[in-house]
């Protein structure tokens, strides 16, 4: 049937692949907008492995209103800022960004804090709250709350000492490499002590698990 083709097609897909498609089918609803969405926007069909592995359920991804103000200064929710470096150039990129960040954070509201690599117009490495397993019209659903630049030692190297979940090493050498005064340093000491800092080890072994993820 066509659905089992489908499926059958889905299956044998690379994860690069979907991503890749994912991605494009993100920007073309960035570029297709015309003013600040009302409801939520879908990024991902499925859910990436970074999430999985910090204990998101498979559903979808979407991507909150918030995350436009920069695109259309002036339409923020009062006492939120716009974030006008966030241009639509930026918002862009957050899918393949997201789903494969420098450090994931545990955030004090209980959603997760996504340091990515993505740059913002000024030259800032973007930060990303994501809450996992909401609630959108009695479904579960992950979504990108909000995402912008941040550049302040002080609250990088607090949340890599006290609150670090998962971390890139690979990509943890090269922001030290070029952060000065950002850089991750020192000893970790999670929130938890009995919880393990996941590493990009662990992310390759649940791709290598489940390919299509």
């Amino acid at each position: 049937s066509e659905t089992n083709l489908t499926d059958f097609t889905n299956r044998v897909k690379t994860a690069d692949k979907i991503l890749d498609e994912e991605s494009q089918k993100w920007g073309s609803i960035v570029d297709t907008l015309q003013g600040k969405p009302r409801e939520n926007q879908p990024m991902f069909t499925q859910t990436p492995a970074i999430m999985l592995l910090l204990g998101a359920k498979q559903k979808r991804v979407f991507a909150d209103p918030r995350l436009f103000d920069g695109m259309f200064p002036g339409n923020e929710r009062k006492g939120q800022h716009s974030h006008e470096q966030m241009t639509a150039d930026v918002l862009k990129q957050l899918p393949k960004a997201i789903a494969d960040p420098i450090a994931v954070f545990e955030s004090q509201t209980g959603n997760y804090c996504f340091m990515l690599e993505l740059k913002d117009a000024k030259g800032k490495n973007v930060i990303s709250y994501i809450e996992f397993n909401a609630k959108q019209s009695h479904s579960d659903v992950n979504i990108v709350r909000t995402a912008f630049g941040k550049n302040n030692p002080s609250w990088f190297n607090a949340q890599y000492k006290e609150h670090l979940l998962y971390i890139n090493q690979q990509k943890k050498r090269r922001w030290n490499a070029t952060a000065g005064a950002n850089s991750l340093w020192g000893k970790t000491s999670n929130v938890s002590f009995e919880k393990k800092i996941l590493t990009e080890q662990d992310l390759v072994k649940l791709k290598n698990e489940y390919p299509n993820i």
